[in-house]
């Protein structure tokens, strides 16, 4: 099993969501998508952690759900995993 931190998952999600603007680039949930990985990667790098970010304020569970479980299953496992981080670890 993966031990992979929030940060490493963090990164890997930017890189999925990426592709799938590339292949799209009207794909408005990639973009809103990639906005708020972007958001989570500023935050973690100004403050060492996500503790600030209030919970439920990231739709990425949301749109993980909507959009990618099926075309992107790989893209909607992480966001999973890091909406879940930010709900339970901060």
């Amino acid at each position: 099993m993966s031990t992979a931190s929030t940060e490493q998952r963090i990164e890997e999600a930017l890189l999925l969501v990426g592709e799938v603007v590339r292949k799209d680039p009207a794909d408005r949930a990639a973009q809103v998508v990639a906005e708020q990985l972007e958001y989570l990667k500023e935050v973690q790098r100004r403050d060492g952690d996500l503790r600030s970010i209030p919970k439920g304020r990231m739709t990425i569970g949301v749109i993980a759900a909507r959009e990618y479980d099926t075309a992107h299953p790989k893209l909607a496992e992480l966001l999973y995993k890091i909406d879940w981080a930010l709900d339970h670890d901060g």
